[in-house]
């Protein structure tokens, strides 16, 4: 054991807007694909 097994990680992520209409648009092609479709919902209102 470490103190990496009690300790809980995060990430902050920063991406610009013309960032963000991309990925938005490849997140959703994939949350589709892997049949998550409340997530391939969430990635395309954040396009609109």
């Amino acid at each position: 054991l470490s103190v990496y097994d009690f300790q809980k990680r995060s990430s902050l992520i920063e991406v610009s807007e013309a960032g963000a209409q991309k990925l938005g648009r490849i997140a959703s092609v994939l949350a589709h694909g892997e049949g998550l479709q409340a997530h391939a919902r969430a990635a395309q209102m954040r396009l609109e």
